[in-house]
C-alpha cells in the first residue's frame, strides 16, 4: 500500500515527470524514411481540436478569454490536439501544396510539440488512417534554427512545392474595342479612297471642257 501512496504522491508533486513524453528519436535519415511527408514552413495558424466524445466549453467556446469563469486547466482539457497550418518553403517529400495541415498533440506531456505561430519548422510528418498528418516530439520536427544536421543529411536543398490544385489563368478573350483611327491601316484606307476619286474629278472636268 505504501509504494502505491508513494507513486501517487510522487505523480502529484511532479507531473510534468511522470507524464513527460518518453521516445527514441531516430537519425535524420530514418526519420525521413519513416516519414510520409517532410518539408520546411512557416506555422500561420493554430487550431484547437476538441476532444472527440466532449461536449464544447460553456457557451461554445474554446478561448478561455471569453469566458472568465473557465480556468485554463478546464480550457486545455476541452480539445486533445493542435492543427497546424503551414506555408511552406521548401519540400522534401510527400508535400505537393504550398499550404499544408499537421495535427500534434496538445502538450509535450503527449508529446505534442510546441509549434508557435510566426516560427519556421523544418517538420517531419506521418499520415494516420484518416489521411491526416501528425507530427510530435518523437519525430525529429524542430526550428529550422536548430534543424542544422537535418538539413545537411537530407538529399539536396528541397524542392519549392507546386500546387496541383491551382487554377490555371483564364485564355485573354479577344478585344471587342474598334481599331484606333489613325495609324498605318487608317493611311491605306485613305490612301485608297483617294486613288479612287481622282479620275472621277478628271472626267468632269473633261466633259465641262467639251460643252464649251
Amino acid at each position: 500500500m505504501r509504494p502505491a501512496l508513494l507513486a501517487l504522491a510522487f505523480a502529484l508533486l511532479f507531473p510534468a515527470l511522470a507524464l513527460a513524453c518518453s521516445c527514441m528519436r531516430s537519425s535524420p535519415t530514418e526519420a525521413a524514411a519513416r516519414s510520409t511527408a517532410v518539408f520546411e514552413g512557416r506555422v500561420v495558424e493554430l487550431t484547437p481540436i476538441q476532444r472527440e466524445g466532449e461536449v464544447t466549453l460553456e457557451g461554445g467556446c474554446l478561448d478561455p478569454a471569453c469566458n472568465e469563469s473557465l480556468s485554463e486547466t478546464t480550457h486545455q482539457a476541452a480539445f486533445s490536439s493542435f492543427a497546424v497550418r503551414f506555408e511552406v518553403t521548401r519540400q522534401w517529400k510527400g508535400v505537393e501544396s504550398e499550404s499544408v495541415v499537421v495535427h500534434t498533440a496538445r502538450d509535450s506531456a503527449a508529446c505534442g510539440f510546441p509549434f508557435e505561430v510566426g516560427q519556421d519548422y523544418l517538420v517531419y510528418a506521418s499520415a494516420e488512417q484518416d489521411g491526416t498528418l501528425s507530427t510530435g516530439l518523437c519525430d525529429r520536427t524542430a526550428l529550422v534554427a536548430d534543424a542544422s544536421e537535418d538539413l545537411a543529411a537530407l538529399q539536396g536543398p528541397g524542392e519549392v512545392p507546386v500546387d496541383v490544385h491551382q487554377d490555371e489563368p483564364a485564355d485573354q478573350e479577344p478585344s471587342n474595342e474598334p481599331p484606333a483611327r489613325g495609324g498605318c491601316a487608317s493611311c491605306a484606307t485613305g490612301g485608297a479612297s483617294t486613288a479612287g476619286l481622282f479620275p472621277m474629278v478628271l472626267g468632269v472636268l473633261f466633259a465641262l471642257r467639251r460643252r464649251r
